[in-house]
């Protein structure tokens, strides 16, 4: 499906419609504690990083990605990573009293600010990756583990989640230096007959075949999703 599908074409009108004000994720925003966070925050950085995956090109980007990289430009200003100084930012910017924090290694973050190739100067970029394979906290709503450990195929609760926090730091340009390591271990997880196996359907993988119930499926699907990575297709 290309984004000029009938269906992506009203998903990116919505997303639209959400960064212009005229529209909103009908959550309940009033569960946090300050319930703009929800409405002035979090719900513009996650429409402008869904519609960085679907139109890059979008004009109504570029207000969002050069906010959040001003934000990631400040966290590291002195050098490392300075989460209080990058929270500062966030309430200069917003004036927002509120409990939640949205760093820049969080998913939807991390989506913005691959959205456009050469968002970042290199340096900063080359910090922001690393920091991200490195975090022990792993990426909040993806995989709660340090993503640089490697896992073996066999630990079927979590090999999914940590590979996808790979595809989607493959992102970042300067990827290109750890992928030789991560593909290697990856290629010596396939089966005997030169696939691969996740086993169990993990928890909010999006399958391709109609059900897993029978082994020939799983075994496509996990192969595919595998084969993704090792062909340098940046994940989601």
């Amino acid at each position: 499906m290309t984004p000029d599908h009938p269906s992506l074409q009203k998903v990116i009108f919505f997303l639209e419609k959400v960064l212009l004000g005229e529209e909103i994720f009908h959550q309940r925003c009033e569960k946090h504690d300050n319930p703009r966070w929800w409405l002035e925050i979090f719900m513009p950085l996650c429409a402008a990083a869904t519609l960085g995956l679907l139109a890059p090109e979008d004009p109504l980007l570029e207000k969002h990605t050069s906010l959040w990289r001003c934000f990631a430009e400040t966290a590291f200003a002195g050098g490392q990573y300075d989460p209080e100084a990058e929270w500062k930012a966030q309430y200069r910017h917003f004036q927002v009293k509120t409990k939640r924090r949205t760093p820049f290694y969080g998913y939807y973050s991390v989506l913005l600010l691959t959205a456009e190739k050469g968002l970042l100067p290199p340096a900063l970029e080359q910090k922001i990756l690393a920091y991200c394979l490195h975090r022990e906290e792993g990426m909040y709503y993806i995989y709660d583990k340090n993503p640089s450990r490697l896992l073996p195929i066999t630990a079927t609760k979590d090999f999914y989640h940590w590979l996808r926090t790979l595809t989607i730091l493959s992102r970042f340009a300067g990827w290109e230096q750890y992928k030789s390591f991560y593909y290697n271990w990856v290629w010596q997880q396939r089966n005997a007959d030169g696939f691969w196996d996740l086993m169990k359907k993990p928890r909010g993988h999006l399958q391709l075949s109609d059900s897993w119930r029978t082994r020939k499926n799983r075994i496509i699907d996990s192969s595919i999703f595998i084969l993704r990575f090792l062909t340098n297709k940046p994940g989601y």
